[in-house]
Order: structure tokens, then sequence, then C-alpha cells
């Protein structure tokens, strides 16, 4: 199938770009926050397991999802064109789901590998958005995001807003509503981490952050002390009616790590509170609650790294039997 795809026409004006792309000067904060396995079970039922089709299996690791809010200060393509049109700087804010792809092994399930998939994505740049949505499947929209501009200013708080419909009803204008925000509620010294690792450490021994066995969580760690991370992505279009899917694909895009800078344990204890609103309804798609919650293991974390390019591990456009 992918032999007798026709060549993309990038024809002019067409404001997209192609990855690989260099992500340097990048400033994430992450929060872990307690969600329902069996909320973020059923996402990613929907979302990867249906469209994998049976050709693979993916089960929710951790109960909490990893929200962070990243400022990146240069987004440039590694190749041309789009290495000659410039650069931009890039917002964005995602709630990680940490998953696993499940192999039979001796009549058990056993972990392959280990994904991060975000369940959303919102940015504050239309070329982000777009580049991100279309070439590579992140579910990417527009919102309004709050966070230190560059490291060394006051961690405190952090907000995205969107504009959606709330509540969903005929009468329903849509408008901009504040969907998340995280606020530190006690003051505390920063600590700093030799490297990401020990961060890695940490997260392994905080309550109940991973649902493994202790094996388990050995592979999870072995897994992960590489320098990247896995990406995993819904890539779909629609048809002109917006009934059936005219591609449809699991898509890995690794996200390669070039140089960590630092890394810190952020002081003091801080709270996440979460807005409804049914555009993005947080309490049925992640099992997190309304109102305020506690977080566990605020980090941040400045770093170079390249989004490379992506891989369909599941093509599931043709399903003709």
């Amino acid at each position: 199938m992918m032999n007798n795809l026709p060549p993309y026409i990038n024809y002019p004006g067409n404001m997209i770009i192609h990855p690989p792309c260099n992500m340097d000067n990048a400033d994430m904060y992450g929060f872990f926050a307690k969600g329902k396995l069996e909320a973020l079970q059923a996402s990613v039922d929907q979302c990867l397991n249906t469209p994998a089709n049976g050709k693979m299996h993916f089960k929710v690791l951790s109960p909490y999802i990893m929200l962070t809010f990243t400022q990146v200060g240069k987004v440039a393509p590694v190749n041309p064109p789009g290495k000659d049109y410039g650069w931009f700087p890039e917002g964005d804010v995602i709630p990680w789901i940490m998953v696993g792809s499940m192999v039979e092994h001796n009549g058990k399930q056993k972990l392959d590998h280990i994904f991060w998939y975000p369940r959303f994505t919102w940015v504050d740049d239309g070329m982000a958005m777009i580049t991100g949505r279309e070439v590579l499947g992140y579910p990417k929209y527009l919102g309004d995001i709050v966070m230190p501009n560059k490291s060394g200013d006051p961690a405190t708080n952090f907000s995205c807003s969107v504009k959606a419909f709330q509540p969903f009803n005929v009468a329903t204008e849509m408008a901009n509503h504040p969907l998340i925000e995280v606020n530190q509620t006690k003051d505390g010294p920063v600590k700093k981490i030799k490297t990401i690792f020990d961060l890695i450490e940490l997260a392994s021994n905080t309550e109940d952050l991973l649902d493994l066995d202790l094996a388990g969580i050995e592979q999870v760690l072995d897994i992960l002390k590489k320098p990247g991370v896995d990406q995993l992505f819904l890539k779909q279009f629609p048809n002109c009616r917006g009934d059936k899917a005219i591609y449809q694909a699991i898509i890995h895009a690794p996200a390669a790590i070039k140089k960590i800078h630092s890394v810190e344990l952020l002081g003091g204890q801080y709270k996440l509170t979460v807005q409804q609103v049914d555009s993005f309804p947080l309490v049925e798609t992640l099992g997190l609650k309304l109102g305020a919650q506690k977080t566990l293991l605020p980090f941040h974390v400045n770093f170079d790294f390249v989004i490379e390019n992506g891989t369909e591990l599941v093509n599931n456009s043709d399903i003709t039997p």
C-alpha cells in the first residue's frame, strides 16, 4: 500500500513542516496526578486497541497521568525545504498515559515495549498544531497556556484554557473556558537531581505510580533508561462526510533526547484543579476528579531533543475482508 501512494503536494502557502525537528532549549514541568485505570484503559481501547484491529494490544501501566507543561525555545526542521523556512517557539500541555504493548508468551501477557500516549495536546501555535496533527497524529488543539517563560522564573502557577463548548447544548456558543490549573500550595526548596534516571527511580518508589508487580517495575525501569521517549499516536483523516476514516493508523514517533541541561524536583507541594468542559471531558477519559487534587513528584527538566520521523505500527485504512 505504501509504495502506491502519490507524492505529497507541498504547494506554496501550505503551512506545514516535516520531521525530524530539533526542539532546543525545552523547559518541561511535570506533575503526576492519579486517574482511574478503568477510564484510562477505556480511552486506550477506543483510540489505540480498536484501530490496532487485533494486530497489537496496549495496556495502561499506571493509574497516574504525567501532566506536562513545556515551553520549547526553538523548533527547527532538520531537513529542507523546512530547514530553510525558519524556526518558531512552542508551548504545549499534555496529559501522558504510560502504555505497554503486550505480547503472549507461554500463555501469559508479557510487556514488550513501553510507549507514552498523549490523550490530549494543547499548543499555543498554529504551525505546531497543523504539523503535529497532520504529519504524526498528535491530538493537538489550540489553548491559552500560562507557565514560566524560562528557566529560573517562579514555577508557581500553570494553567490552560481552551475555546470550547460548555456545556454541550444546541444553544451553547463556543467560548473560552478554563480547563486545568496547577498551583503551588506550599513552598519548599528545589532539589537538584544528577540525571533523569534518578527521577525515574524516584517515580518507581512513589505510592502506586506503576500498576505492576516487582518484576514488571524492574522491566519498566530497564526500558525507560534510554535517551528518549517513544510516543504513540492515532493518526486518522475523515472522509468528506465525517463518518468514515479514509486513513487510520497507529503511529510511533520517537522523541530522542540530545542533551539534558538540568533536572530538578520542584520544591513544596502542588495541586491540580480540573474544570468541567464538555469538549474535553477529563473525568471520563482520564479518570481525574473535578476540582482540586494532589500531585506527586513535581519536576522540571531543561533539555534539547529531536522529534524523529514516524513509522506505522498498524495501518487500519483498508479493513476489507
